[in-house]
């Protein structure tokens, strides 16, 4: 039995490992732009003589990252969004 028992639970523990990739990726793909953010504004930030100039640079810059950043949370968003709505269809089932 104990056997069968762990044969089963090999599917849930590979889904694991899997969301906790992902996790980990999708927390890399956060960090690195935030991190870049912030370099790029500090640097911005000593500067002793920016110009208008330098700052629109920037500024289109930090927006490029906020995109990127702001369509994985997107993605995110929605697939918890699918993975909620699948859990209640399961639920649903049961019931």
């Amino acid at each position: 039995v104990l056997f069968r028992s762990g044969k089963t639970l090999d599917p849930i523990q590979g889904m694991m490992e899997s969301q906790k990739q992902f996790i980990g990726d999708a927390s890399h793909e956060l960090k690195t732009p935030l991190t870049s953010l912030r370099i790029a504004s500090e640097v911005f930030l000593r500067d002793k003589s920016p110009t208008v100039q330098d700052a629109k640079v920037l500024i289109q810059d930090n927006l490029s990252e906020i995109d990127g950043m702001q369509s994985l949370l997107e993605t995110l968003i929605q697939m918890n969004k699918l993975e909620y709505d699948r859990k209640e269809i399961v639920l649903n089932e049961h019931v």
